[in-house]
Order: C-alpha cells, then sequence, then structure tokens
C-alpha cells in the first residue's frame, strides 16, 4: 500500500487512540504540505517577475549607457570646437589691438605737450581700453588651453616679490583713477621661487585687477609671505565682499562675483576660475574668506618648486 501512495498504515488491532493521532498528524501534514506549496508557487512567481524586470531594467541601462556615450562624444566635440572657436577669435582679435596698442604707446612717447587736455585724456582712455580688451583676450586664451588640456608650465626662478611689485606699478592707474589705496607688503630679503613666470603673473593680474574692479572705496593690500615650503601671495580688499554660499562656484568659469547692483562691470567671469587653474598646474591652491560689506581675501599657495611641464 505504500508503494501505492499510502502515508501512513496501523494494524489490526489497533487502539482508537493511536488511529486519532495518526489521522491527525497526517492532516496536519497534509495543510503543512499545501502551504509550502503555495508560498513556493508564490516564491517562484516573484522570482520570475524579479528576472523580468531584472532582464528590463539591464536593456534600460544598456541603452542609457549607449545614449551617453553618444551624449559625451557630443559634448567632447563641442568642447573642442568652443576652444578652437575661442583660441582662433582671440588670435584674431590680439593682432589688431596690439598693433593698436603699440601706437598709442608711440602717441603717448612721441607727443611733444601739443595735446589738449581733452586730447590727452582720450587717449588716456583709449589705452587704458586697448590694455582691458587685450587682457580680456588673454584670458580667453588662457581658458582655451586649460579646456584642450593644452597649458604647460616652464619652470625657472622667480623673484616674486620684483614681479608684485611689476603688476602693481602697472595696475595702480585703475585704483588711482577710482581713489583707491594700493599698497603692498613684501618680505625684507625675498627669495625666488621656481615657477612658471607668465601664469604667476597672471595670476596676480587677476586678482589684483577683481579687487580693483569691485572696490569702490577704501584699499586695497598685497602681500608676499614665504616660508621654508611655500610662498603665500594675498590679495586684501575693502569691497563688497561674496555671500558664503557663492564663495565657491565664483572660481567656475563664467561666473560673476559681484552682485545684481554690479552687472554693468566688464568681464567674462573668467578671471577667478583662470587664477584657481592656473594655481593648480603650478602644484598650489588658492582660497577666499569674505564678509559682505567688509571685503574679501585671496590667498594663492605656491609650493617652493612648482609641477614640471607636461609631457616633460
Amino acid at each position: 500500500m505504500l508503494r501505492d501512495g499510502a502515508q501512513d498504515y496501523v494494524t489490526k488491532p489497533f487502539p482508537m487512540e493511536e488511529l486519532k493521532a495518526r489521522a491527525k498528524n497526517l492532516v496536519t501534514m497534509k495543510r503543512t504540505r499545501d502551504v509550502l506549496q503555495r508560498e513556493l508557487q508564490t516564491q517562484l512567481a516573484d522570482l520570475t517577475e524579479l528576472a523580468g524586470e531584472l532582464t528590463q531594467r539591464k536593456r534600460e541601462l544598456q541603452t542609457a549607457v549607449g545614449a551617453l556615450g553618444v551624449a559625451r562624444d557630443q559634448a567632447e566635440r563641442a568642447s573642442q570646437l568652443k576652444s578652437n572657436f575661442l583660441s582662433l577669435v582671440s588670435h584674431e582679435l590680439r593682432s589688431p589691438l596690439t598693433t593698436l596698442q603699440l601706437h598709442l604707446d608711440r602717441l603717448h612717447r612721441d607727443q611733444d605737450g601739443t595735446l589738449t587736455a581733452k586730447q590727452q585724456g582720450m587717449l588716456d582712455r583709449m589705452d587704458a581700453s586697448t590694455k582691458r580688451l587685450l587682457d580680456l583676450i588673454e584670458s580667453l586664451l588662457e581658458y582655451s588651453r586649460i579646456e584642450s588640456d593644452r597649458l604647460t608650465t616652464a619652470l625657472e626662478p622667480v623673484d616674486l616679490a620684483a614681479l608684485v611689485g611689476d603688476v602693481v606699478s602697472e595696475l595702480r592707474p585703475g585704483a588711482e583713477e577710482k581713489r583707491l589705496e594700493l599698497r603692498t607688503y613684501l618680505p625684507p630679503s625675498p627669495r625666488a621661487a621656481i615657477t612658471d613666470a607668465r601664469l604667476a603673473r597672471l595670476i596676480l593680474v587677476n586678482l589684483i585687477g577683481n579687487a580693483i574692479k569691485f572696490t569702490s572705496q577704501g584699499w586695497i593690500e598685497v602681500a608676499l609671505e614665504q616660508s621654508a615650503a611655500a610662498h603665500r601671495l594675498q590679495v586684501t580688499d575693502t569691497g563688497p565682499g561674496i555671500l558664503k554660499e557663492r564663495q565657491a562656484s565664483i572660481f567656475e568659469p563664467f561666473e560673476q562675483a559681484q552682485d545684481i547692483a554690479h552687472k554693468h562691470m566688464s568681464g567674462f567671469g573668467l578671471g577667478l576660475a583662470l587664477v584657481r587653474d592656473m594655481t593648480s598646474a603650478l602644484g598650489g591652491t588658492v582660497e577666499v574668506t569674505s564678509k559682505v560689506g567688509e571685503g574679501s581675501k585671496f590667498v594663492v599657495t605656491l609650493p617652493e618648486k612648482g609641477l614640471a611641464a607636461k609631457g616633460a
């Protein structure tokens, strides 16, 4: 009978209590088996559904990865086109402006006092405007080099104290025009840094130029501090200050430090982005501390020896 599917048996004569107990056990086992079978079927259905969902998600993920690959390729091509365009336009603009600047410099040298005060003022304004345009174009060129990963460093001994003096002298007329005090603090016995003179100069030009642009009254201080392992260039101003939540974003390309009230000011918003990237290229860091209504302080820390040129 067991071969025919019987679950149990009793032999005669059998006690009634034993029969009831065996029957009860068999019923319990049958119910338990039915419950387990239903649960197993439910689990199998869930697994089947989950496998189907996973298959669908896999297809969707593969589609998304493919789309991201296409978008990445398009973004890279667009970035390259943008960099090429910026470089081309910058070069085409710089050539005539450089020629104009040379003629203005010659006028300054050769004029023998025959210009009236009004004419001299016009000449000075033309000179300042041309230099501002050249600085903007140089910023675009540096940005295109960074974007296309062509920014290189040429390390050499650089007298940072003398460099600070040169840049401050160059930018002082702009400060004087706004009646701002532009002062410097240099170490008594400065030493040379092994860095890139061109990039260090552009860093100073952008930081000091920004300070002059956004400060309407008070003073601007440029300081050089040197330790055994680093050189710190500090530019402090009494400008409007920068909101704390905006202090990180001002180092992004095309971001502006000024608020809505100052949106008429010139510039592409590339200055601080260039400062960050050029400082990084030299192995340094740039930080800002600022309080609205009190001014800002930018600190560029350069190592004793900058990073070697790419590919060197």
